[in-house]
């Protein structure tokens, strides 16, 4: 049988892992890296380096590959289709279902389709709003923003009116402006769709600190209301998304005792990461499962508990150790990190991941406070 061609557009840590279980199949490992630095390239067997829109690099890197499978939403969807048209060369997740979800304002548009509730969002295209607008707003661009860039709290209008003209280039991008809502707590779920089946994981609790998830606790410890709220959710998703992939979801659980969605990623997220120890098939394994047109068998827990924590950069250097508190307990504990060349403010570095019989969350609350980089 004639090896695999397998593409990955993007180099970061989740090609890395994409990578890694495509090594497990003895396929031909392309990526597609922005820079000779990303880190994916290291588990690779060919690179092409290029700009994300750079359409001779990217034509090269198509036609090199059997299936190419999508680390990044930052990519645009016409020259996608173009490139897919023009080799033949199938993309996961599909584009169909990757363009429902490739832009913050598309996902509002799309959860409207599926009859998804989320906070109260307008559309800015001036610095005038409607009359009944009321602050404090989350400010959000709807392409390429992640990670808390490329989001803004506004606390009234004079602070709005002396942000908007930057902070929407001149309204030359699309920016929404959300409620900022009374949060109880934060979760995700994640989506696994074929040909044939459709799988949802289990719902994880999230921990965020200025729109950065720090921790990650699975299973997610919500009501069985919730739970059975959130089942509902996600089949309307999966009803509603018209190709095949891995998809996460971010939701919100109010004060007031409402379930909205927040966000959407058309790929394998950090809020599954948990999933390479804690699952017996990780998110990476199934999005490979998905492109390849493999069988997606039922993920199950591990353990009873399973916890992520995200290492975060806390200064600007190229030198840089991390240093975890020693833990005296009865737990599993690994280490991943992403081999990035530099550290940065508030970038992802890697992540720990812990597990045992009893709850881990508050040992990850530990972690996450002490450790150092």
């Amino acid at each position: 049988m004639k090896e695999k061609s397998v593409g990955i557009l993007g180099a970061g840590q989740l090609a890395s892992f994409i990578a890694q279980r495509l090594q497990a199949r003895e396929s031909h490992i392309i990526v597609y890296a922005q820079t000779e630095s990303d880190p994916g390239i290291e588990y690779s067997h060919q690179v092409i380096v290029g700009h994300k829109s750079d359409k001779e690099r990217l034509l090269r890197f198509f036609e090199l590959c059997d299936v190419v499978i999508l680390e990044s939403e930052f990519f645009q969807v016409e020259l996608l289709r173009e490139l897919q048209e023009k080799t033949q060369t199938k993309i996961y997740p599909e584009l169909s279902a990757f363009e429902q979800l490739a832009t913050k304002k598309k996902q509002k548009e799309f959860f409207i389709q599926a009859d998804i509730p989320f906070a109260s969002t307008i559309e800015i295209k001036s610095n005038e709003l409607p009359q009944e607008t009321q602050f404090p707003l989350m400010l959000k661009k709807s392409y390429g923003s992640y990670d808390g860039l490329g989001n803004l709290i506004v606390k009234d209008l004079d602070e709005f009116q002396k942000q908007i003209n930057n902070f929407s280039s001149h309204f030359s991008e699309e920016i929404l402006a959300e409620e900022l809502l009374d949060i109880d707590y934060e979760f995700a779920c994640m989506l696994v769709k074929s040909e044939e089946k459709t799988e949802v994981l289990y719902p994880v609790d999230t921990i965020q600190q200025d729109s950065i998830c720090h921790i990650v606790r699975a299973p997610s410890m919500m009501s069985e209301a919730d739970l059975i709220k959130l089942k509902q959710y996600m089949n309307r998703i999966a009803e509603t998304l018209t190709g095949s992939g891995i998809f996460a979801f971010e939701f919100f659980k109010t004060k007031d005792g409402r379930i909205l969605v927040n966000e959407a990623a058309p790929r394998v997220h950090n809020s599954y990461h948990f999933s390479i120890e804690g699952l017996t098939e990780s998110q990476f394994e199934l999005m490979v499962r998905v492109a390849l047109g493999e069988e997606i068998p039922k993920s199950e827990l591990k353990y009873m508990s399973c916890s992520m924590i995200n290492i975060i950069g806390q200064r600007n250097t190229e030198n840089y150790h991390l240093e975890i508190p020693h833990i005296d307990l009865a737990i599993e504990m690994k280490t991943h990190l992403y081999g990035k060349k530099e550290s940065r403010v508030g970038r992802k570095l890697g992540h720990v991941t812990i597990w045992g019989e009893e709850d881990t969350l508050q040992i990850a609350k530990h972690i996450s406070k002490e450790y150092k980089i």
